[in-house]
């Protein structure tokens, strides 16, 4: 179905960084980097794009990426933060 990305496996090593430490929380988010343009391209076929372990892998504007990142992740923590304050 155009538009959606196909199911596939994968995996992360991430909870490894807490493994060990009883009621450790964490949070993995992925934040997309590539033109939306190329993305249509992909999705419109039904493929996936060459993700961050491919050698064709590419962000075509990594300051992008990264501030989007960044901000993501400030406020998913900030949420996060005042949730525990209103308990």
């Amino acid at each position: 179905m155009p538009g959606i990305p196909p199911v596939m496996m994968g995996s992360e090593d991430f909870p490894m960084l807490v493994a060990g430490i009883e009621d450790a929380e964490t949070l993995f988010v992925e934040v997309g980097g590539g033109a939306p343009d190329v993305m249509k391209k992909y999705m419109s076929t039904g493929e996936l794009p060459p993700l961050n372990h491919n050698p064709k892998f590419r962000i075509d504007n990594p300051g992008l990426a990264i501030t989007t990142a960044v901000q993501a992740n400030s406020t998913l923590l900030l949420d996060a933060f005042l949730a525990g304050d209103a308990e």
